[in-house]
């Protein structure tokens, strides 16, 4: 049992070349003194698929015990004239082998579909969710799709906990409604349960406008409040006087 040397003639690390010890452990030593990535120097495992179709890949597995591949790191080749490439990683969950997360060549990275068309983009047939846990406070939130709600337009929720639908905080439908405590919102902002404060280190003011921008209500915490151009009525839906009080 001695270590089958490639290219080397001593077993250092330190030394260039490849090493395969009596344990199966493989090291390819390649001495670089560059710092940048893109120069593809230092230490290399170079994987090369001679057929120019483009889409085809390399790829490293990994097997069990049962010479059984349970997941692998593909090398797709987008394009091999224009030179541009996806990582893929897949794993199997007992029945196939899955693509679960790539990089396409423009660095979008995308979890749960082949095409991401943002920085990082997320897609899932039901409640694509990510989960944000503080393991020092105990806490966790998440931010999903619930397609169980919306009745085909599900809403986009934030919620305590990692479970969708479950804890609701706040919710934008896809018209741009806003929900607090509510999972659908059905006006601009629909607040369900709780108190809403205005102000607190500073002077709180609502101010509410006509269609045309013309201020018709303002409510100052530390002024003048105002209501002008219809009249107010206190205990009837339909005042008939500036101020109608009914009860």
């Amino acid at each position: 049992g001695t270590d089958l040397l490639i290219g080397k003639t001593v077993t250092s690390a330190s030394t260039d070349g490849l090493r395969f010890d009596q344990s199966g452990f493989a090291s390819v030593s390649r001495t670089s003194t560059s710092t940048s990535l893109s120069t593809n120097n230092g230490g290399a495992i170079a994987l090369v698929n001679p057929s120019a179709t483009d889409g085809n890949f390399s790829h490293l597995a990994g097997y069990n015990s049962n010479s059984l591949v349970d997941s692998t790191i593909a090398f797709v080749h987008t394009s091999h004239s224009g030179r541009t490439g996806d990582i893929a990683f897949l794993t199997h969950n007992g029945t196939s082998l899955a693509e679960r997360l790539r990089i396409d060549s423009s660095g979008n990275v995308g979890i749960g579909t082949t095409a991401a068309s943002a920085l990082l983009h997320l897609s899932a047939a039901t409640d694509p969710v990510v989960a944000l846990t503080s393991t020092t406070h105990g806490q966790s939130f998440h931010i999903a799709v619930d397609t169980s709600e919306g009745s085909g337009s599900p809403p986009l929720t934030i919620g305590t906990g990692t479970t969708v639908g479950t804890n609701t905080r706040v919710s934008i439908t896809p018209t741009g409604n806003v929900g607090i405590g509510i999972e659908v919102a059905s006006y601009k902002l629909d607040v369900v349960g709780g108190n809403i404060r205005v102000g607190k280190t500073s002077n709180g003011r609502i101010d509410i406008e006509n269609n045309s921008g013309v201020k018709k209500v303002s409510l100052d915490s530390d002024g003048d409040s105002y209501f002008t151009g219809g009249n107010v009525g206190i205990g009837v839906t339909v005042p008939t006087h500036k101020l109608h009080n009914t009860g």
